[in-house]
């Protein structure tokens, strides 16, 4: 109990009072309103007793002050003459009783009045909140229902409008679900849809929702959505932990299911819209084959179904045959000798041809597989510099363009590399490492002692892409570069226009100071090259020297170097 105002005596008499009539009680006591609002606060009480016998005392003020902080606590208040009218204002700012001081004595049946009003009200509430809790819930899986799912889509639709935050809605139900039904029963049709919630509730952030809206069917908002490739990821999850069997009450069932995504960029306006967005979706996913999704958007339908399937198949042609070597030249501006070649990983898929790494390395690093193939890269790269000495050709440094993502690129410093040089004889220094400006920064932030360590062995590190924006110059200083190449994203239309000339020069000048060697890549001109060899004689690459050729082909190049225009 937490008493205000009131005399110390006044206030051992009211406890002494309530003690007789069998109440427990434990009592602070203070005549300040701040006092009295940090005890609210800190120490919540079971009841509230104000006396006004204070002089100044606001007990309007004091009962307003408890109602800020609690609904259903009880407030008695004592005063020694309150007028009928200040008593009714007095309760209508939430008093729950008023005793005139003479009546003191009657002070334990009206806390005990108030005490069993208040747990009433609580109770009352308490059932309301489990109610609205049930009527909310599926009492089969315990998730969200459809009534819950569509106001939490209506809320992320109503923030939309506010802040451009994408999210999505999953329309999910389950190939074939009615033949478990009919052939193991209805209880073994429910531990499925158990089984198969818990499946998918791993699958999800805490930020998404799972809900089931009845039958076989279950709804996802995922929210949170960059694009469309992360809808996709998180549909291929789902399927991927359903695959395996589930042990249901009389027998082990496998199922699939089919999903109907669709995105808050589309042009639905109302959460019913996307429901039903996704739902068509749905229908075409089991349309078309059913185990599979489909995105209401046709044309975002298309790109990443075929996303997905070249990823599936990227993963199929790891360690097959399908990967193919080649290698561009680097000449010197002024000599035109090949100074260094540059490896090139062509994959010759079967339903497209071959795929450049620009093409189809952001999906090897987004699917894990760069590592794999990095390592065929680094291996196959070796082997061809070999076989290329035991021609008797003597020969130049290979650059091994590995990746452009950040958060692969420490994946790229192959363990397995001493092992690789070791067995095809390749010395150190022939071998050169690139990686895109961005991911660099990365990998030499986080693997600074990987980095050390394979730069120390003599093999080469180079910058691909330099001039991006993300490389602090202080880097160059610090960490083993050996080379860095300026795009012709960064040099513009043509690298032989002036003002594109001036940046040559100063990257270059800087280069020679840090003892690092420059690389123009796509030079396309025989003027280019001419103006590039007098801003600072950097080694050139591009379609002027030839494209990416075969090894047999660059071998046949380094013999009758110097390297001539075609």
């Amino acid at each position: 109990m937490l008493q205000l105002g009131g005399t110390v005596p006044d206030a051992r008499r009211t406890e002494a009072i309530l003690r007789e009539a069998g109440l427990a009680v434990r009592a602070q006591r203070t005549e300040d309103l701040t006092r009295f609002r940090h005890q609210l606060v800190q120490i919540p009480p079971d009841l509230v007793l104000i006396d006004d016998a204070v002089l100044g005392l606001d007990v309007q003020a004091a009962v307003r002050m408890v109602r800020e902080h609690y609904a259903e606590l009880p407030v008695i208040v004592i005063s020694d003459g309150m007028d009928d009218e200040a008593a009714t204002e007095l309760i209508k700012a939430g008093a729950s009783a008023y005793l005139r001081r003479e009546h003191r004595g009657a002070v334990a049946s009206a806390v005990r009045g108030a005490l069993a009003e208040a747990a009433q009200i609580r109770q009352h509430r308490e059932a309301e909140a489990r109610n609205a809790a049930l009527a909310r819930t599926d009492p089969l899986t315990g998730l969200p229902n459809r009534t819950a799912f569509l106001a939490a889509l209506r809320a992320n639709v109503a923030a939309r409008q506010r802040q451009p935050a994408q999210f999505a809605v999953f329309y999910l139900d389950f190939d074939g679900f009615s033949d478990v039904n009919d052939s193991l029963g209805h209880p073994a049709g429910d531990a499925l849809l158990c089984a198969a919630a818990e499946r998918l509730g791993v699958c999800l952030r805490g930020t998404d929702i799972l809900a089931r809206l009845g039958g076989d069917e279950f709804a996802i908002l995922q929210s949170g959505v960059h694009d469309a490739a992360d809808c996709g990821d998180l549909a291929a999850r789902l399927q991927a932990v359903l695959a395996p069997p589930f042990d249901l009450i009389v027998a082990r069932r496998a199922i699939t299911a089919s999903i109907g995504i669709a995105l808050s960029t589309g042009a639905a306006e109302r959460p019913e819209e996307m429901m039903a967005q996704a739902d068509i979706a749905l229908y075409r996913a089991k349309e078309t084959g059913r185990n599979r999704y489909c995105f209401y958007a046709r044309d975002i339908d298309s790109a990443v179904r075929e996303r997905q399937i070249l990823s599936e198949e990227l993963r199929a042609a790891t360690g097959t045959t399908q990967f193919e070597l080649r290698f561009a030249p680097q000449v010197a501006s002024d000599t035109r000798r090949i100074v260094a070649v540059e490896a090139i990983a062509i994959w010759h898929n079967p339903r497209r041809g071959m795929l450049a790494p620009e093409q189809y390395f952001p999906l090897a690093e987004r699917s894990g597989a760069i590592a794999s193939i990095t390592e065929w890269l680094l291996e196959d790269t070796c082997r061809h510099i070999a076989q290329w000495r035991a021609a008797g050709l003597t020969p130049v440094p290979v650059v091994v363009k590995l990746c452009r993502s950040p958060h692969q690129a420490s994946g790229c410093l192959s363990s397995r590399l001493p092992e690789i040089l070791e067995k095809w004889g390749v010395a150190p220094e022939l071998l050169v490492l690139s990686f895109a400006e961005e991911a660099f920064v990365d990998v030499s932030r986080t693997h600074a002692d990987a980095l050390t360590a394979i730069a120390a062995s003599g093999v080469g590190f180079a910058v691909d892409m330099f001039g991006e924006g993300h490389l602090p110059l202080a880097m160059l200083r610090d960490y083993p570069v050996s080379r860095i190449k300026i795009d012709r994203k960064t040099l513009g239309s043509s690298a032989a226009a002036a003002r594109d000339l001036v940046l040559v020069t100063a990257v270059a000048a800087l280069a020679a100071a840090l003892g690092i060697e420059l690389v123009v890549g796509g030079v396309s001109s025989e003027a280019e090259a001419a103006a590039l060899m007098l801003a600072g004689k950097p080694a050139l690459q591009g379609a002027a020297f030839g494209d990416a050729v075969l090894p047999g082909d660059i071998a046949a190049a380094l013999i009758t170097e110097p390297h001539s225009n075609g």
